[in-house]
């Protein structure tokens, strides 16, 4: 062939191979867009990640900030009570302004660990829009299944170790109810990848965690993981908290 010919062959080439290159980056990130949208539209709320979210003010800063400092302001007209009242009512105002604010970076967080995780996360937004998820106190069966890339050899001592980690935060969630039948199951292992058990918001909040504290990094060095499947096995049922009951007065 003359090399007049092979040189428009090889541009010829050079421009098709440029072009289907552009056309997979094209591709993958339209791909990128509509994952993104998908998880931001249905389940990357402010409402689903508060529901699962293990700090909360707690009810003694509003007494020694509120019911403590307003009372005692009106009832003693003294001044130093008064600073001491200002005080306690400023500690609490900060105490909820750092909560909100690590709320809200917290919140930030979430979604963009969402957007941009390495890997499929199977049946999340299901788990997320199922009715009452919000409700700590409706649990629904539930199995996890982490799926490895064969090609890549995580120890199996390695892979219980992270079933451990994940069953003992689950399990931490379990709370006395009130009714003597508790049709709740603890999480277990049933095979080399499947786990199953109860779950409710609180234990989704520490699968968020695992994921980000536990899989994510190992998947970000050795590349194991090649999917994660929540699969919902039940309808939501609710296990109410044992209430704490005041002791009645003697007849």
């Amino acid at each position: 062939m003359k090399p007049e010919f092979k040189e428009i062959l090889n541009r010829a080439d050079e421009i098709e191979a440029r072009n289907k290159a552009w056309q997979i980056k094209q591709a993958e990130r339209e791909a990128k867009k509509i994952k993104k949208k998908k998880y931001s539209q249905n389940v990357l709320t402010l409402r689903n990640y508060r529901s699962f979210r293990i700090k909360h003010i707690g009810i003694l800063w509003f007494i020694l900030g509120l019911s403590i400092p307003i009372p005692l302001f009106f009832i003693i007209p003294n001044r130093t009570v008064h600073l001491i009242c200002y005080s306690m009512f400023g500690i609490f105002i900060l105490r909820v302004l750092y909560h909100y604010v690590t709320l809200i970076l917290g919140y930030i967080k979430f979604r963009s660990f969402f957007n941009n995780l390495s890997f499929p996360l199977n049946g999340w937004i299901e788990l997320l829009n199922t009715d009452k998820f919000k409700k700590f106190q409706y649990w629904r069966e539930t199995s996890i299944i982490i799926n490895y890339k064969q090609e890549k050899d995580i120890p199996d001592n390695v892979k219980n170790a992270l079933y451990t980690i994940l069953i003992d935060k689950a399990n931490s969630n379990f709370y006395t109810p009130e009714s003597s039948y508790d049709p709740r199951k603890e999480w277990h292992k049933t095979d080399n990848n499947n786990l199953r058990g109860s779950l409710n918001s609180a234990v989704t909040g520490d699968f968020y965690l695992f994921l980000k504290n536990d899989l994510v990094p190992l998947n970000e060095k050795y590349d194991c993981i090649a999917n994660i499947e929540i699969q919902i096995q039940s309808e939501p049922y609710e296990v109410e908290p044992i209430r704490v009951q005041s002791e009645g007065t003697a007849t």
